[in-house]
């Protein structure tokens, strides 16, 4: 397949209150060729949430079926309640040509790229620890003891980010979603293999590129 046609996997990752479900957003707003992905989840919907659109929502019998069937790139159980990412969509879109934006923590992102070794993997942080922090609390939905557990969380992520293709500082809303997208574009025109074999058309080159007498 023509390089410029498939669609390329972007891993978003980095601490809670690192920016990464903004960025992805934001993708997905200004790029035509931008899908994000949609999890599969036994959670039972929230408000107005559907099912195809915001989650796909499964019953935990069909969530193991899905499993034993190799379905998900990775998945993953929290708080009683399963979460995974459909292979099928990812594959779907990606062949469709569409960007598919990931916004996943460390460990997901990891199992995703064992299945797709040409997903671009974007670590992001704050400025510093204290921003963070800072970032955290301004919610104002969390506790100190869940800022707390966050920053563990985030202290051993950190240590994963030589795993990741690109790191980038959030220090300006504009020009780090800027470093993104120039990296997702760069990125439609990498070398996947097959490139030179679809410009040919199948022939070989000493044929087609032969001085006619």
């Amino acid at each position: 397949m023509n390089n410029k046609s498939q669609g390329v996997l972007i891993i978003l990752s980095g601490p809670a209150g690192a920016g990464k479900t903004t960025y992805a957003k934001m993708l997905c707003d200004r790029l035509d060729d931008c899908v994000m992905s949609i999890s599969a989840t036994t959670r039972l919907p929230r408000g107005n949430e559907a099912h195809g659109k915001d989650y796909f929502f499964l019953n935990e019998d069909e969530f193991k079926q899905q499993i034993a069937e190799d379905k998900f790139a990775e998945y993953a159980k929290f708080s009683r309640n399963y979460y995974g990412t459909p292979k099928l969509f990812i594959d779907k879109n990606l062949s469709a040509g569409k960007n598919t934006i990931l916004d996943i923590e460390v460990k997901g992102a990891s199992q995703i790229k064992k299945t797709y070794n040409r997903a671009v993997m974007i670590f992001l942080l704050p400025p510093t620890p204290e921003i963070l922090i800072e970032r955290l609390r301004k919610r104002k939905t969390e506790s100190n003891e869940e800022v707390s557990r966050r920053m563990d969380i985030a202290r051993d992520e950190i240590t994963k980010v030589n795993e990741y293709d690109y790191f980038l500082i959030n220090d300006n809303l504009e020009k780090t979603y800027s470093l993104i997208e120039s990296i997702v574009k760069a990125d439609k025109y990498r070398i996947r293999g097959g490139e030179i074999d679809c410009w040919l058309g199948g022939r070989k080159s000493e044929d087609v590129l032969r001085i006619q007498d």
